[in-house]
């Protein structure tokens, strides 16, 4: 595979995830949205990272903000 998939989850009322790689915003795709009984939303994101990046160790961060 030319690439290797990431993905982050966060569970809050207003979630949103942000990848971040080397102190730069990077573009990932949201997939599943659930929402829960209580309101609360499940949400996932995935990102590819590039083969030469993933064996070079590059660190990539899941940043999130449930809301309030």
């Amino acid at each position: 595979s030319n690439s290797q998939k990431l993905l982050c989850s966060v569970t809050g009322f207003d979630p949103k995830i942000k990848w971040l790689s080397q102190y730069r915003e990077k573009t990932g795709r949201a997939s599943d949205v659930t929402v829960m009984e209580d309101g609360r939303v499940k949400a996932y994101s995935e990102i590819l990272v590039p083969q030469q990046e993933w064996n070079q160790g590059v660190t990539y961060t899941c940043q999130t903000d449930i809301g309030q």
